[in-house]
């Protein structure tokens, strides 16, 4: 279900580029320019989708176990996740007020609170007894950092200098790219070490219906 809801999201995005119909050539270049502040609106909150998307890859890929708490807190982080379309239409509509950017720093910073409880209270128990204490604190540390960030600018930054804001998403956005692809490999350099047969470029998620195909099949072997 979490990669069908980001899924929608990721499209969703989309339907706010529009430019309008039965334009002569240089009406066109004009309605391009003046939809710049869409098109950035819709790479920086496509871009948070894809984060967002990316932390569950790489949560799930250490998590074994699930339990009540850890369904309810990813039912949370899609309900954030499916409010990012409307964030990004609020920057893309309102590139130079306030108010168009502290909806979508809230909705990240609601968004990242979800994980850093998910990490809090389930990252240590339902992972794999084999799986270092770092990487969920590396994990944490990620998210609340990011949560930091988004809560600063929705309720300071924003009603500073919105310009200013876009800015620092923009970056903050490229330098949470890089982190999670950092983290990335050193928890793929992990989970090889748990798995010595597997390559350490590939996280492997272990899913419910794999784990019940792998049963059935040892049930058939036997």
């Amino acid at each position: 279900m979490t990669d069908g809801v980001y899924a929608i999201v990721l499209t969703i995005l989309v339907l706010e580029l529009k430019i309008p119909e039965r334009l002569t050539d240089a009406q066109i270049y004009a309605a391009i320019a003046a939809s710049a502040p869409k098109f950035a609106a819709f790479a920086i909150a496509f871009s948070a989708a894809s984060i967002g998307w990316t932390f569950t890859f790489l949560l799930h890929s250490v998590i074994r176990r699930s339990n009540f708490l850890h369904l309810v807190l990813t039912l949370g982080s899609l309900m954030f996740a499916s409010l990012i379309p409307f964030a990004s239409a609020m920057m893309g509509n309102y590139p130079d007020s306030p108010w168009g950017y502290a909806p979508y720093c809230l909705d990240i910073a609601g968004l990242c609170l979800v994980y850093t409880l998910d990490l809090l209270f389930c990252g240590r128990t339902l992972t794999a007894d084999t799986i270092d204490s770092k990487i969920i604190l590396a994990l944490w540390l990620s998210t609340a950092a990011c949560m930091a960030l988004a809560i600063f600018g929705a309720v300071f930054l924003a009603f500073w200098s919105p310009h200013a804001t876009w800015w620092v998403i923009a970056i903050g956005t490229v330098v949470i790219w890089v982190d999670y692809y950092l983290l990335a490999r050193w928890i793929a350099r992990e989970m090889a070490k748990e798995s010595p047969g597997e390559s350490s470029h590939n996280i492997e998620i272990d899913s419910p219906n794999r784990r019940r195909r792998q049963g059935a099949d040892g049930v058939k072997a036997n």
